[in-house]
Order: C-alpha cells, then structure tokens, then sequence
C-alpha cells in the first residue's frame, strides 16, 4: 500500500511539473498630476512576482491577488507588466 501511495505522488509530480510553469510579471500603477489613473504620464512599479502555476490566466489571478492584499490603496487600478 506505501508503494501505491508513493507512485501516485510521483507521477502527480511528474504531471505537474510537465504541465506547469514559471511567470514573471510585475504590477504598476499610474498616475496623472498626482492622482491615480488608468493611463497617466507617471508610473509607480510594485513588486516583482514569479509565479508557478499551469496557465496565465491562473498566475495573473494569484498576482492581482496578491497585489490587491499588500496594496489595497490601489484597488482595481493595478496594472499587470
């Protein structure tokens, strides 16, 4: 039964680490004249993130996540790079 279970997780792995991968991407936000914008003349670069995960649309969800936990100032106005 402990070899069952040990071959299961190895080749859980396996498919894991075929089907996953590493995304980089950093947030930004804008601001015009001092006030925070969708489109401005001045960019405010957040943190830089490496994200592991199987597709884009998951790392950029667990990013504005992120970014919205630790900058909740910003709101919806963060940017993805």
């Amino acid at each position: 039964m402990k070899n069952k279970r040990i071959k299961l997780k190895q080749k859980l792995n396996w498919i894991q680490r075929m089907y996953a991968n590493n995304y980089f991407m950093q947030g930004l936000v804008q601001f015009d004249q001092g006030e925070l914008t969708i489109c401005g003349d001045s960019v405010k670069w957040l943190d830089e993130l490496q994200i592991y995960a199987t597709s884009n649309k998951k790392a950029n969800k667990i990013a504005f996540e992120f970014l919205n936990e630790k900058y909740p100032e910003y709101g919806i106005m963060i940017q993805l790079f």
